[in-house]
């Protein structure tokens, strides 16, 4: 078992941003990201930070496994309005002016392209021919037979003839809204209530695809039946890169919020 706090981590990345002050009952602020993110095989998630789970193809040569970032994330798009008519303020009709003034409404769009997704290898462990007599361990390592994690633990590993996070999730895009109101009463009391739609459009949001490419079969068994073939064969996943997971923490199905709040 080979462990080692080695990373190396190359971002880049242009910002763009424009905003429009509250003018006229109008004020929204535009944010474009390009950027590009590689490493050389450090895990995303809880653990990625200081104790990772990445397998790595050569322990000894940690260039092969530098590719996309895990959270590399080329295009995203954030944009944010707001708008607060003022128009109900000159009305004269104290009924018409407590219908019409107070209304607030405001968006946030957010559009991203998908972030990579890496292919594996689901393997089955087997024992391999014994050798003069001797009972062999069943052994697992992936492609090249030495793939662990970093509890040193065999796994089956990415595919080694592709380069790391060759593919992506689809693009993603999504808008949440609110719409409120605000009444106040003898200048001390105010009432405010608000209603919320995150994923207004219920768009269908793609967090996770299944990732094994291929499986690992032992001689003999399925496709690898081959009598004079006594290596392991590679047979392709007919369901690599389907749709699994299409909600997560941040992103779901449409949901509807109702808040309110009394100030005194």
């Amino acid at each position: 078992d080979i462990q080692a706090s080695v990373v190396n981590s190359w971002y880049n990345g242009l910002v763009l941003t424009l905003r429009k002050p509250m003018n006229r009952d109008l004020e929204f602020v535009l944010n474009y990201t390009y950027s590009h993110a590689l490493d050389n095989g450090q895990t995303a998630g809880s653990f990625g930070t200081f104790y990772g789970t990445d397998a790595v193809l050569d322990p000894y040569n940690l260039k092969r496994d530098y590719g996309n970032s895990d959270l590399d994330q080329r295009h995203r798009f954030v944009g944010s309005v707001v708008w607060a008519p003022s128009y109900g303020k000159n009305l004269t009709n104290a009924v018409e002016r407590q219908l019409v003034d107070g209304w607030t409404a405001s968006a946030i769009v957010t559009a991203a392209s998908g972030q990579p997704s890496v292919e594996y290898i689901g393997t089955t462990s087997y024992s391999p021919p014994n050798t003069n007599g001797v009972i062999v361990s069943p052994v697992d390592g992936g492609a090249t037979g030495a793939v662990i994690s970093t509890n040193a633990g065999p796994t089956a590993g990415r595919v080694p003839w592709l380069a790391r996070n060759p593919f992506n999730l689809p693009n993603f895009s999504d808008v949440d809204f609110r719409m409120g109101r605000g009444f106040s009463f003898h200048e001390k009391y105010r009432f405010d209530f608000t209603i919320d739609a995150f994923n207004l459009f219920n768009k269908t949001i793609v967090s996770a695809v299944n990732t094994t490419a291929y499986t690992e079969l032992k001689p003999g068994v399925g496709l690898c039946t081959s009598p004079a073939h006594t290596n392991a064969c590679m047979v392709p996943s007919a369901t690599f890169g389907q749709d699994t997971t299409t909600s997560g923490a941040l992103y779901g199905a449409r949901q509807l919020q109702i808040g309110a709040r009394f100030q005194f």
